[in-house]
């Protein structure tokens, strides 16, 4: 799937869209959510509440055709505040992956979107099999 706009990197390494109808064709991934509530434990780790991103329903173009989805997207003054670098790359990715050693934890983390929303689901799955047992 693609939208328009253009990619930032944050000095923490995450990437940012800044979605513009008239900018690059940027490309991500289309996720389905099982359950509606988990955009409140999403909206927690991308900041909304901190005003980080914005959750935003954008257009965006699938092999199905047009349709809108909610991205967290970044506007041009949260940007500036996080210190954000425009980049040339269109497909966010294939960023470098920043890995992170938690220490005490001995073991090596990547946290990024994906790795999220994997958890969230399998939250969501552990939650409904205990509660229909």
């Amino acid at each position: 799937a693609f939208t328009r706009g253009a990619l930032w990197r944050a000095p923490a390494g995450y990437p940012a869209l800044e979605f513009n109808a008239g900018g690059a064709q940027i490309v991500g991934e289309v996720l389905t959510l099982p359950d509606p509530s988990m955009f409140i434990v999403l909206d927690l780790y991308e900041g909304i509440a901190d005003g980080l991103y914005d959750r935003t329903r954008i257009p965006i173009q699938t092999e199905e055709g047009v349709s809108t989805a909610w991205a967290y997207t970044m506007n041009a003054q949260q940007l500036r505040r996080a210190g954000c670098k425009r980049m040339e790359l269109t497909d966010w990715r294939k960023m470098r992956r920043r890995v992170w050693v938690l220490p005490r934890r001995g073991f090596v983390a990547t946290l990024w979107y994906r790795e999220v929303m994997r958890a969230c689901f399998e939250y969501t799955r552990s939650r409904m099999s205990a509660a229909e047992v």
